[in-house]
């Protein structure tokens, strides 16, 4: 009698733990007391993808003899990439001294009366090259005599402003100095136009593709048609 006594209460007994209900842990609400989750972090910012070197040579260059020096400003997309930079001389006429030819800036002097061209080579690390040229024009002064002017020009401004006179050395002889006045309707003042290497000014003019164009100076879109006067 006993043992059947013991034996169900042993059976018993794992019948009452068997059953025996696990603490149920209830989520308590946000006090403020438990760390949040850490911020996201803004993403570093993308470099630009550096894939070959890109050389700027500059704007074509105009001098007026005696003056027969004048800086060669060149420059490359990704600089920090560069190792070799060189200024070379690849045509015109023999007389020159390049200062600095391994500098993006540098003086060049003794020039000779004429058309130079000179070639801006960068090589970046990886022994890639690029290469821009730059002209450099040596004029002969002119007389001022000879006067042409070219009557209601059209502006043009898709990025700043400009005139454009085509085949300009149709109308003058090529490496003669000139100097370009503008017009404005409804004025009768002739104002001067700078070279743009030479100086800032309301009216720049620079030769592109054997063209002259005269560059306003971005403050306003005209509209008008104004008149453009060469003297050589």
């Amino acid at each position: 009698m006993l043992k059947l006594f013991l034996s169900n209460l042993v059976i018993f007994g794992l019948i009452f733990i068997s059953c025996k209900k696990e603490p149920v842990i209830s989520s308590l609400p946000n006090t403020g007391q438990n760390p949040l989750p850490p911020a996201p972090q803004p993403s570093p910012p993308v470099n630009p993808v550096y894939t070959t070197p890109s050389a700027f040579a500059g704007s074509d260059i105009y001098i007026v003899f005696p003056v027969d020096s004048c800086s060669l400003v060149g420059s490359a997309q990704y600089p920090d990439f560069i190792e070799i930079i060189l200024w070379n001389k690849i045509s015109g006429p023999g007389s020159f001294v390049i200062e600095n030819p391994g500098s993006y800036k540098s003086k060049v002097r003794n020039l000779e009366k004429g058309a130079y061209a000179f070639e801006l080579s960068i090589t970046d690390k990886t022994g890639l090259t690029s290469r821009d040229t730059v002209s450099v024009n040596v004029l002969t002064e002119g007389s001022g005599e000879n006067v042409k002017v070219f009557k209601d020009l059209q502006w043009g401004c898709p990025m700043g402003c400009h005139m454009r006179i085509e085949n300009f050395y149709s109308y003058i002889p090529m490496g003669t100095a000139f100097k370009a006045y503008v017009k404005r309707d409804n004025s009768t003042q002739w104002v001067e136009v700078v070279n743009i290497n030479a100086s800032f000014s309301k009216y720049m003019w620079t030769i592109y593709n054997n063209g002259l164009e005269i560059l306003e100076d971005q403050t306003e879109f005209p509209q008008d048609t104004p008149d453009v006067m060469i003297t050589f």
